[in-house]
């Protein structure tokens, strides 16, 4: 994961989306006002957001892990 300025990211941002898809990793773009944003590929984010709806519905319905279990899914999933 990179992690850029405004002015770089708004001057080379086809770059950094081609890097983000090519390599399926996130830049964080940075600001001197600390409003700062992640640009990810969409396929990433979709992911992401099923996996916290999967957890969603699952605390609902009272099926959960233990924290050991929790923690290694999520290190698989989630390595660099």
């Amino acid at each position: 994961m990179q992690a850029v300025n405004y002015s770089y990211a708004r001057n080379n941002l086809k770059l950094l989306i081609s890097q983000a898809c090519a390599q399926d990793e996130e830049c964080i773009i940075t600001s001197k006002n600390n409003q700062n944003v992640v640009l990810m590929p969409l396929n990433r984010y979709n992911e992401i957001k099923e996996d916290i709806r999967k957890s969603f519905q699952e605390i609902k319905d009272n099926d959960l892990f233990s924290i050991d279990e929790t923690f290694d899914q999520v290190s698989v999933k989630y390595e660099d």
